[in-house]
């Protein structure tokens, strides 16, 4: 598994980054309707956690197989692996956090997940942008690849404000960390807006997808 990918900024229509997704699918097909998502053009990234606790959980399965989406690996996604793959944590841990889903999910289903779940990176570049989940160290971009399986917990789990920052030249955009609006730390955009809350009785919550804009990605 590639845990760094890098994409050329895209020339032939636009990219977008979008929060949390936590199973809420035909939110998410609502905004990409509202910006006229270009399936052939543009390009969607994802700051990961595409299941779990939303209604749709199970659509992540397929949804993770289009050519124009681009996510990276969440917390909900390494719990999945370490519950129901790897068996290194009893599965109760990930059903208590919102993936009581995957116990309806076939075998095949299962692998299948896996298989998308195996070729996702912790770190996505696009020119001056880098996209995590969480958080990512104050230090040199090549120093974080070069580190980047130690440093695998830290940038799929850490929430501890005094980190904030991550690599100086680049604007990083995170999730993770439920926020009622976008909210910036230094060079660090936290992106996630609580998708699955609006579907919790006396929650609120909503999907965000902000536009990478060209002068970010030079």
């Amino acid at each position: 598994m590639n845990l760094f990918q890098e994409y050329e900024p895209n020339k032939k229509g636009r990219d977008f980054v979008v929060s949390d997704i936590h199973g809420c699918y035909t939110d998410l097909q609502n905004e990409l309707d509202r910006l006229s998502f270009d399936a052939v053009n543009d390009r969607l990234f994802s700051v990961g956690d595409l299941a779990d606790r939303g209604p749709e959980s199970k659509t992540a399965l397929e949804f993770i197989k289009n050519p124009w989406f681009y996510p990276v690996l969440g917390n909900h996604e390494e719990m999945f692996i370490q519950c129901w793959i790897e068996r290194n944590e009893p599965i109760e841990w990930h059903c208590h956090n919102g993936g009581d889903w995957a116990r309806e999910l076939s075998f095949s289903e299962r692998k299948d997940y896996e298989t998308s779940l195996s070729k996702l990176p912790l770190i996505i570049r696009i020119g001056k942008v880098l996209i995590c989940h969480s958080l990512l160290p104050r230090q040199k971009i090549e120093t974080i690849i070069a580190n980047i399986e130690r440093l695998r917990e830290f940038i799929i789990w850490q929430r501890d404000e005094s980190f904030f920052g991550g690599p100086d030249g680049f604007i990083t955009y995170a999730g993770h960390t439920i926020h009622s609006e976008i909210t910036q730390y230094g060079n660090v955009l936290d992106i996630d807006t609580g998708a699955f809350l609006k579907y919790w009785p006396g929650r609120s919550g909503k999907l965000t997808i902000v536009e990478i804009t060209n002068e970010e990605t030079k």
